[in-house]
């Protein structure tokens, strides 16, 4: 038999063939935004007593920026160990102990990345916004059935205080209203 051709696996060795899961993530991924967008996004929304969308907006923008200044991204890179399981055997003009349709799924390195000051970086906005006199809650996206037949916030308008139910609608990048359903 020359190197071109096929072995077929037998016996025990035809039982352990195989093959790897290509893209078995993009299923769960796919779930979790479709789980996401059925629930509706919860956002921290800022309140302080007797304040404008547009102060609120200008505050948080403030903080957002000085995080990132005091608070640079420091990306992470790691990597998994790369293995195969296999028995040997011949997959093409290839033989020996490595994956392959003969010699069993070669699982690759995953290479993943992270930002190790994220965490960081939230909490210094956080305490900015806190030294401004805001606090902040996790809120729901308000539905469409939720707000007000007339509701039209523009950024003069007072924010909210938020109530037992109460929900959020996104103005600006930064600021938010908050709707309390009745």
């Amino acid at each position: 038999m020359n190197s071109q051709q096929r072995r077929e696996p037998t016996g025990l060795a035809k039982r352990a063939v195989r093959r790897p899961m290509v893209g078995s993530r993009l299923p769960v991924l796919a779930l979790i935004l479709i789980g996401l967008s059925v629930s509706g996004c919860v956002s921290e929304v800022g309140y302080r007593p007797n304040t404008t969308l547009k102060t609120v907006d200008d505050a948080f923008f403030q903080c957002r920026v000085a995080a990132a200044r005091e608070v640079p991204p420091n990306t992470v890179i790691t990597s998994g160990p790369a293995f195969g399981i296999g028995f040997g055997g011949c997959a093409g003009p290839y033989c020996g102990p490595y994956g392959g349709p003969y010699g069993g799924p070669y699982y690759g390195a995953e290479i993943t990345s992270y930002d190790a000051n994220a965490s960081l970086r939230q909490e210094y906005f956080q305490r900015c916004v806190e030294a401004k006199g805001y606090t902040t809650t996790e809120l729901p996206q308000c539905r469409a059935s939720q707000l007000p037949p007339d509701f039209d916030p523009t950024l003069g308008d007072r924010v909210n205080r938020p109530g037992a139910n109460a929900c959020y609608v996104r103005v600006t990048d930064h600021a938010s209203q908050i709707v309390n359903p009745e």
